[in-house]
């Protein structure tokens, strides 16, 4: 496994499948919050591209590494990046916390963890110049949280 994979893939994953189950409000938020909180407390306590011991005897160590490559792009998160990763998702479980109380839309928590892998890719990726057109795409990802919820894409929004 690699540490791109645990922050960006994963965080994808999941957050299209809190996509698919945006109907239940309260069970997207906290499970939206939990994700969230894992990911931060593995950015802080995980070393990349170090051994790790298991602490079961008879298992050997383990270790993340720290690129992987999908469609001819490197994606690289070493460990000196571990605290930009847990600054990132903190601060995202942070806007969760007060998502519920301020009664955000439905899409609020799974566009939320897309934009946050979308970032951390854009960190992550190889050579940097494609980091803008990722940042572009979390951009657009941002549109549909800023409409009202309940209501349809005003147009001013769409501007």
């Amino acid at each position: 496994m690699s540490a791109p994979f645990i922050w960006v893939v994963i965080p994808s994953v999941l957050a299209i499948v809190l996509y698919l189950l945006r109907r239940w409000r309260l069970a997207v938020y906290i499970a939206g919050l939990l994700i969230m909180l894992t990911l931060t407390a593995l950015a802080w306590l995980l070393p990349i591209g170090e051994a790790i011991s298991l602490g079961i005897p008879g298992l050997s160590a383990y270790k993340l590494a720290d690129s992987m490559n999908i469609f001819g792009q490197s994606f690289v998160l070493g460990d000196s990046t571990r605290p930009v990763l847990a600054l990132i998702y903190l601060s995202i479980v942070l806007w969760f916390g007060g998502a519920y109380m301020a009664k955000t839309g439905q899409l609020f928590i799974p566009l939320g963890i897309g934009i946050a892998a979308l970032l951390t890719a854009s960190l992550a990726i190889q050579p940097p110049v494609f980091s803008a057109l990722l940042i572009e795409l979390a951009a657009l990802a941002c549109v549909p949280i800023l409409a009202p919820p309940g209501k349809t894409m005003p147009r001013g929004v769409l501007r």
